[in-house]
Parts: structure tokens; sequence; C-alpha cells
């Protein structure tokens, strides 16, 4: 791996005006009747009041993004203390390859142990020879990878999105597989085609907006997202299974099921993931000294 190099981010100024002509000439479609307004997809209305929005902000990711732990920095990186009632942490939330800042990777194959490989050695580089993982969605299935692969350095990890062994099919399977296909439906052609799907995604930002929120919209818990091993299951994931099953992924020493929340843990509950990091790795916790010389307060 390459030496660390600080990095500033940098967009061109020509850029930022291209995209904000763009949003200012975009063509809207009629919105479809139906009986909800989200039935068939993000509101024409919506879009275009997030249009207006993009235009003074210039600002659009797709969920989940390094972004969203700045709301629990704060509160994990207090001075490290033995009087302190809380465990301090480093914190490193990188962008993965292919997303955000990261570079992207065009050759075939780059798939779960890559990005395990990739994050393991960054940690290497960084000198921390031991370390915790906190994910969920990709990135649940990335620190599992990390966790099966590198278990010398990966001491233990948080997950916010649980993906155990799969309900029972026996009773009406057909509409079993289709309500379990259903969330998923839209990775189907980020898998298959994606060259296809590239070519309006990164041409239109209107496009871009509307496939990003419908999933801010539809995989959080009613989260007003554009106005302004531990397991914690959250009602409005995608993935809800029973807890017993998530204990098949290992061993489990902290689970909580929380009244609310959904699959952008820690930007929608950002006081319940603290909350949980504190309980799991601080004293008297099941993972706490879990990294040799680490354990938060000294």
């Amino acid at each position: 791996m390459a030496d660390i190099q600080p990095y500033n981010i940098s967009v061109p100024q020509d850029k930022i005006d291209i995209l904000r002509t763009k949003l200012s000439v975009a063509t809207f479609p009629d919105e479809l009747p139906s009986e909800s307004p989200w039935d068939q997809g993000p509101p024409s209305s919506e879009i275009q009041r997030l249009t207006e929005k993009m235009e003074d902000l210039g600002l659009e990711k797709w969920p989940g993004s390094f972004l969203e732990v700045l709301r629990i920095l704060p509160h994990l990186q207090i001075p490290a203390s033995t009087s302190s009632p809380y465990p301090s942490f480093h914190i490193v939330a990188p962008s993965l390859p292919n997303f955000g800042f990261s570079s992207g990777v065009k050759k075939r194959g780059f798939a779960m142990a890559q990005y395990a490989e990739t994050l393991n050695k960054l940690m290497l580089k960084l000198g921390y020879n031991e370390y915790v993982t906190q994910a969920g969605d990709w990135g649940f299935w990335i620190t599992r990878a990390i966790g099966k692969l590198y278990p010398k350095h990966c001491k233990a990890s948080h997950l916010n999105m649980v993906a155990a062994n799969p309900p029972s099919l026996f009773s009406n399977p057909i509409e079993k597989v289709g309500d379990m296909l259903m969330p998923y439906r839209y990775n189907v052609l980020q898998s298959t085609k994606p060259q296809t799907l590239a070519y309006g995604l990164a041409d239109s930002p209107v496009s871009l907006l509307g496939w990003i929120y419908e999933k801010l919209h539809d995989w959080s818990d009613d989260y007003p997202w554009c106005q302004v091993g531990g397991l914690a299951y959250n009602p409005k994931d995608l993935e809800n299974v029973p807890k017993r099953w998530g204990r098949t992924l290992g061993s489990v020493v902290y689970e909580v099921e929380n009244d609310s929340g959904g699959h952008f843990y820690s930007h929608e509950k950002p006081d319940l993931l603290v909350r949980d990091l504190r309980a799991m790795f601080g004293r008297g916790g099941g993972a706490f000294g879990v990294v040799n010389g680490r354990n938060g307060y000294t």
C-alpha cells in the first residue's frame, strides 16, 4: 500500500457550474396517480423540491457514507481518562473503494474479500494492529469478511444490520420469496447492467437524486432526511430477523432491539449508536479490552 498522504477535497469550479446548470434546466415527469404517494417511487413534487435545494447546496451522495460518522464523533472522541464514565475511541471512517472520494475499481472480481483486504491494510498502515469495527448495509458483509479473514487484527464488531439464517419458506413460499426480493430489485440492475444505469446517473443529477432519495425514504424510520460481536435491531431496517438467528453469526456479547430507527443508524439515531458502543466496549461491556493495550480509558 502507498504511503499515507493528506487529502484535500477539491471540486473544480467548472464541474460545479455544470451541475447547477443541469439542475436548473431539469425536466420532470408527470406525477402518476396512486393510492399512496410513494407507491410508484419518489413523488415528482418531492424531487422538484429537493432539486431546488440542490441548486443552492450542490450536494449529493449515495445512501451511506463517511459523512454519517460526523454525528457521533463528538461523543466518541472524548479525552481518555481513568475517571471518565465512557471510553474514548480513535475513529477511522473510510470511503470504500468505488464510493465517495476513493478511486474506482474497473477490473472485475473486486468483491468482499478485496474490500476486506484493502481496509485491513489501511488499518495496519495507520498503525492499528488490532481494532474493532462498526457497520451496517454493505459494511455488514465487508465487516464479516474482515472478521473471518483477519481475526488476528479485527477483534470485535458492532453491527446495526443483521443478515442471518433466512426465514422459513414452508408457508406461502411464492409470496415470501417475492417479499424477500422486493427491497433488493434495484440491486439486480446495479449488479447485472451497471453500465446501462451509469449513463443516466452520471449525466443527470436529478436522476441520481431520485435513485438515492427513494432509498433514504424507504429504508429509514420516517426520518426527515432532506428537511434542512454486538447487534442492534431497528424496526425499519432492510433486514429484520429474530434475535436467535442473529446469534448464529458468532459470539454475541451485546444485543439491543430498538423501538424506532431504520437503515441509516448513525444518522437517524446517533445517540443510540453511541449508547451501543459505550455499553459494548466500555467498562463491564462484553467487548471491553478486546484490543490489546487500548481500553478507551488510558
